[in-house]
């Protein structure tokens, strides 16, 4: 500690210091359907990400297991919605003047929080609410994965498409940013042709009311075109000890046909950031191996403690990921379909899905520390990107997190300070 008497002047060069983000869309996605946090704590992750430069927070506001943003014009939706059996957490939604006091708190920060209405598919909590929807799909199955249904609301549902058109309205007055994100993923079993003509309507109606449309990766398969953003999302890992022939074998008929649906999803899936790309839309990479942040860690917890959390919280279905294994990765170079990433790439979104977290500190334990990696990705260029001299780095903010009561993975990779 410097005193008066051993106090030394200390001269610094002269520079020009000139730094800029590589990417101008830097996001965490945050599932708040399927675990509800309140609006302290939806502030404190706004922070972590204002204190890494990240500038989006993308709110995964309705799903199947809950809506959690008022509407006024369908007020049971939060009502009844935001209620449905959780696995046992709590239910809740945020009033409009809550979330406009969130979006508020954002923008002094130089965050844009964007939100997501889940539809057509992904709205169990929706027919909940309001059951004289039509439901779209027709599939005679059991969902084999829990917290999931096959659901879609139908295109040609006058009631449905009323629905369609004050929900639009009413999020998109309440969110001031450019864009307004209608999720349009994993509708399984809905024909296409309604499909399509769903996300046409309702990018009409996102248009119509001054916004650009933005949704996951699906959505390419319509008419999207220059000024929309698709966010693709489908890039697995697989696990080369994992024997899938023996893991298929103990499925029952039901789930084969299940598997097999979602296969048929899958194949189709590979054409749309090339689709995107040809009809002028704009890409944000969310890539699921590299960026979905429920992924359980690979390496030991430091801390012994962590064990348990460890073992519950992040997916199952997912491989086991090491931070450095989910570092390693350059946008730029990451889809070879794309031919022209300086061009196409609007930028890359984390995403942290909560069917496994229980509360905030399990949410913290999957973000903290991968997230800092998302937004190094976001911000520098790639050959300035490197994991040894990143782990060096990334041990000297632990203090920074124990200090603002973060919780956070212990990785046995860094040597935290």
């Amino acid at each position: 500690e410097a005193t008066a008497a051993n106090a030394k002047r200390v001269y610094l060069p002269q520079l020009e210091v000139k730094d800029g983000p590589r990417f101008a869309w830097r996001g965490l996605s945050l599932d708040v359907s399927r675990t509800f946090f309140e609006v302290d704590e939806v502030k404190q992750v706004i922070d972590q990400l204002a204190l890494y430069k990240m500038n989006v927070l993308h709110m995964h506001l309705t799903d199947n297991q809950g809506w959690r943003i008022e509407i006024k014009g369908y007020p049971e939706l939060a009502v009844k919605g935001g209620q449905v059996p959780n696995d046992g957490k709590k239910g809740g939604h945020y009033t409009q003047e809550q979330f406009k006091e969130l979006v508020a708190y954002a923008a002094a920060r130089f965050v844009t929080i964007i939100p997501e209405v889940d539809i057509p598919g992904h709205t169990a909590a929706v027919f909940a609410a309001y059951p004289q929807f039509r439901n779209a799909v027709k599939v005679n199955l059991e969902m084999t994965l829990a917290g999931q249904a096959f659901n879609a609301l139908d295109v040609d549902d006058p009631a449905a498409m009323r629905f369609t058109e004050v929900v639009i309205e009413e999020m998109a007055a309440l969110a001031p940013g450019a864009y307004l994100h209608i999720g349009g993923d994993e509708t399984i079993g809905l024909p296409q042709d309604k499909f399509v003509r769903y996300v046409n309507r309702a990018r009409e109606l996102v248009k119509q009311h001054g916004k650009k449309m933005v949704g996951w990766q699906e959505t390419a398969r319509a008419g999207i075109g220059a000024g929309d953003v698709i966010q693709h999302w489908i890039h697995m890992k697989t696990d080369p000890s994992e024997n899938r022939a023996e893991r298929t074998a103990n499925l029952s008929e039901q789930q084969r046909k299940v598997m097999a649906l979602y296969a048929d999803f899958m194949r189709e899936a590979a054409q749309d950031p090339a689709r995107a790309v040809e009809k002028q839309a704009k890409v944000i990479l969310s890539p699921s191996s590299f960026v979905y942040l429920d992924h359980r860690y690979k390496e030991s917890p430091a801390d012994s403690t962590q064990l348990l959390r460890y073992d519950q919280v992040g997916l199952s279905a997912y491989p086991r990921q090491t931070i450095e294994e989910m570092y390693a990765w350059d946008p730029m170079t990451f889809n070879p379909e794309v031919e022209n990433p300086v061009h196409a790439v609007a930028g890359i979104e984390a995403a942290v899905w909560c069917e496994t977290v229980k509360d905030y500190d399990d949410l913290q334990f999957l973000l903290m520390p991968r997230l800092v990696g998302v937004a190094e990705k976001g911000w520098s260029k790639g050959e300035n990107t490197h994991w040894e001299e990143y782990r060096i780095r990334l041990a000297g903010q632990s203090p920074i997190w124990r200090k603002m009561d973060w919780d956070y993975f212990t990785s046995s990779l860094v040597e935290w300070r």
